[in-house]
């Protein structure tokens, strides 16, 4: 209800007030219909008996003045309208002649008289700010020869209206007071069996007993629900019993478990122990392992350079062109091994090799060898990323002897105009170009590329005489992989491999 705190609110009663308030209002909002009916209808009639009552009046007035109009005879048909004294309800009486001119009037003492009055053509009858005004003809021979208006208040409608009110406020009143009184007393019938279920699984959930039954007085629905409350507490009494039996037999089987964990706590706790140790000495060992693998590749990589060194010293007594270009490609292909181990020492992962890294360190280091600059040739290098592929240290040498062949055959040959000890700025278009990127899951596309002068036609690369090539198809052989001339504008190769 409006305006009502929540906590009283209808839904938070009791029961009973529940009832009893529902038996009241019921019973309020059909006796305010049934009185509101009477009043509508005995007002309706009651204004209607008033229009009749004064059109009756009309109809005397016009008569009793008829004789008057037609003789103009003004005092005659006024002391005819000062017989209305005895009507408490009338104000006003006018008589009009024919030209609408006031022929006659009556004014109740103490009104004054009303200006602009409006004469319609034909009868009418207004209820206006509440009085009642009527115009009336007044006929002779069924000729108008005058109107009669007639105002009249409306005191005896509103007081019909007043004792109405006072009488449906009495009935009301009596009505409540009887439904209060007999309310009480049927409510006790519904709401007395609701109470005691309610009061028993009050019981019930505060002490946990579930013996308690709720005691049946109707055969109604009613009680079917204490029925089948009752069903239910038997259910919930049966299944607490065996819940109880479970949770005893539970707790035997934790201690007994939770004898065995602390034995096998004991036993999992001598094992970590066991494989701590053993994890300790692994690490040590891997370790170790480390260091040795290290200090292999950095041996190795001295050795190779070494081997390199010495070569050089070697070349600088030798006056042949031939044999010193011999000398230089010997120094390049044991470089590309030593670039593999030194870059595998730098990095400290000995399972993998940074490709792309490994590929501008070669390229670098023959650019320096044939003494080129970058804008010389240009080199244009595309390495997809391959942190989830482990090129091997076996497969990585093979591959840098195939690309420092490749890279050499091109600077050496592609480019007969150029002069590789001297730089030559018609050369800024010339370009090689080296793409590595992973073709599947374990399969890398190694693809060497180059604008200069090409091959000759029909030319069968793994039919040379050239070491190079010889040496390159033997090094695809050697990592199971496979290689074919592309066409191109220039000289281009595709090597494909499969890595682990």
């Amino acid at each position: 209800m409006l305006g009502m705190p929540k906590n009283l609110s209808f839904k938070n009663l009791n029961l009973r007030k529940k009832l009893m308030f529902s038996l009241m209002l019921t019973s309020i909002i059909t006796l305010i219909i049934v009185c509101s009916s009477f009043i509508i209808y005995e007002l309706i009639t009651f204004r209607g008996s008033i229009v009749r009552e004064l059109t009756v009046l009309s109809n005397i007035i016009g008569s009793n003045s008829t004789a008057s109009i037609v003789f103009n005879d003004p005092e005659s048909a006024n002391e005819t309208l000062s017989a209305l004294k005895i009507e408490q309800d009338i104000e006003f009486v006018f008589i009009y002649d024919i030209n609408g001119d006031i022929f006659a009037q009556y004014i109740r003492e103490g009104l004054n008289k009303p200006d602009n009055i409006q004469i319609p053509k034909d009868n009418a009858t207004l209820f206006k700010d509440g009085n009642l005004i009527l115009f009336h003809p007044i006929l002779l021979n069924s000729e108008k020869i005058g109107t009669i208006y007639l105002k009249s208040d409306l005191g005896r409608f509103y007081n019909r209206l007043k004792l109405y009110s006072v009488i449906v406020a009495f009935i009301i009143i009596a009505s409540l007071i009887i439904t209060y009184l007999v309310s009480s007393k049927l409510q006790a019938t519904i709401s007395s069996p609701i109470l005691h279920l309610a009061d028993t699984a009050d019981r019930v959930s505060k002490e946990n007993d579930y013996n308690v039954r709720a005691i049946k007085t109707s055969e109604d629905e009613t009680g079917f629900l204490i029925d089948r409350f009752n069903e239910m507490l038997y259910q919930i009494q049966k299944r607490d019993s065996a819940l109880h039996d479970i949770q005893k037999n539970l707790e035997n089987r934790i201690l007994d478990r939770t004898k065995q964990l602390q034995e096998s706590n004991v036993e999992l706790k001598t094992e970590v122990d066991i494989r701590q140790k053993a994890e300790y000495e692994l690490k040590s060992s891997l370790h170790d392992k480390d260091i040795l693998l290290k200090e292999i590749h950095h041996r190795v990589k001295n050795n190779l350079q070494v081997i390199c060194s010495l070569l050089s010293l070697q070349s600088d007594n030798i006056k042949d062109e031939n044999t010193l270009n011999k000398f230089e490609e010997c120094k390049n292909r044991i470089m590309s091994m030593a670039l593999v181990h030194k870059l595998l020492y730098q990095e400290g992962n000995f399972q993998s090799l940074d490709f792309n890294n490994y590929i501008k360190t070669l390229t670098q280091y023959l650019y320096n060898s044939f003494e080129l600059a970058p804008e010389d040739i240009k080199c244009n290098l595309y390495v997809d990323q391959l942190s989830d592929v482990n090129i091997s240290i076996d497969t990585a040498i093979p591959c840098g002897l195939i690309l420092n062949e490749l890279i050499s055959n091109s600077l050496k040959h592609a480019f007969p105009s150029h002069s590789f000890f001297t730089a030559n700025a018609a050369n800024k278009h010339k370009e090689i170009t080296i793409k590595l990127y992973k073709e599947n899951n374990d399969q890398l596309s190694l693809i060497f590329e180059d604008n200069g002068i090409g091959l000759p036609k029909d030319f069968d690369f793994t039919k040379s005489d050239s070491l190079g090539l010889q040496l390159i198809v033997g090094l695809v052989q050697q990592i199971k992989g496979t290689i074919k001339q592309l066409e191109h504008n220039g000289t281009a190769y595709k090597t494909s491999f499969k890595v682990n």
